[in-house]
C-alpha cells in the first residue's frame, strides 16, 4: 500500500498573499489541489492523508467533497512546524498502515510534480525502503568565510533535495524514535540524521518551490506550456 502525506500546513508569509499559501489561487486552482490531483490520479498512489492548517478544515473539506476525491483517507491538523506536521501524519497512521507499505511525503508548494518523476520516486523506494527526489547541481557552489570564498565545492557530490522522499513506514516510525533534534529541514534529513542509507531519484522536470511571487509567476508560465 502507498499512502502520500501531502503537507499544506505551511503560511507562507514570503508570498506575501491575502491566504495561506496553499491555498491561494494560480489559474483558478488553490496551489494544494495540484497535488491532490496528482496524487488523486496516479495509479500508484492508494490513500492520501492531508496535513493542512486545522482553523481551515471546512475550507479544505468542502473543496474536497466538491471535487469528489476518492482517495483522501483523512484531513489532519499540522504542527508549527514542516518536521512536527509530517510527524503528526504518521503516528495518524500507526493503526492503519503496515510495516512494508510506503509513505510519500511531499510539500503542497512543489506543485509541479510529474507524474513519471513520481513513479520512479516509488519504484526506487520499494527497493531501497528510503529515497529522495532531487534535483543535479550546475552551478559552482563555495564555502565562505571571513567574508571571503574559502574553497570550492565539488558539485558532482552535489545535488538538490526536493520532495516527494519516499519510506518504508517502518524505517520512517524507526528513525523518528531516534530524532535527535526538534526541527529539521526535510524528513530523509531524519533518517540521515540516524544512520539510515537514503536512496535518490533525479527529476528530469521542473519541481520548483513556490517560496515567493517569482516562483508563483514561474509556475504559471510553466503551467501554460
Amino acid at each position: 500500500m502507498n499512502i502520500a502525506i501531502l503537507l499544506a500546513a505551511g503560511k507562507g508569509e514570503r508570498l506575501r498573499a491575502n491566504v495561506e499559501k496553499p491555498l491561494v489561487e494560480l489559474e483558478g486552482q488553490p496551489l494544494f489541489s495540484y497535488c491532490l490531483d496528482t496524487f488523486e490520479k496516479h495509479p500508484l498512489i492508494d490513500y492520501i492523508v492531508l496535513v493542512i492548517n486545522e482553523e481551515l478544515e471546512d475550507i479544505y473539506r468542502s473543496y474536497i467533497n466538491e471535487k469528489h476525491y476518492s482517495k483522501v483517507l483523512a484531513i489532519i491538523g499540522g504542527g508549527k512546524t514542516r518536521h512536527q506536521s509530517s510527524k503528526h501524519a504518521v503516528e495518524f497512521l500507526k493503526d492503519f498502515a503496515n510495516d512494508n507499505d510506503l509513505i510519500i511525503i511531499h510539500d503542497a508548494d512543489r506543485i509541479l510534480l510529474h507524474p513519471d518523476d513520481l513513479t520512479k520516486t516509488i519504484l526506487r523506494a520499494k527497493e531501497t525502503g528510503a529515497t529522495s527526489l532531487c534535483k543535479k547541481v550546475t552551478s559552482s557552489y563555495a564555502i565562505i568565510e571571513n567574508d571571503h570564498i574559502n574553497c570550492y565545492v565539488d558539485r558532482d557530490k552535489l545535488i538538490e533535495i526536493e520532495t516527494p522522499q519516499i519510506f518504508t513506514f517502518k524505517i520512517f516510525m524507526e528513525s523518528l524514535s531516534k530524532a535527535k533534534h526538534k526541527n529539521y529541514s526535510d524528513d530523509a534529513s531524519i533518517l540521515v540524521d540516524s544512520n539510515i542509507k537514503v536512496s535518490f531519484v533525479c527529476s528530469e522536470h521542473p519541481n520548483i518551490k513556490i517560496t515567493n511571487p517569482k516562483d508563483l509567476e514561474t509556475c504559471k508560465h510553466l503551467l501554460g506550456r
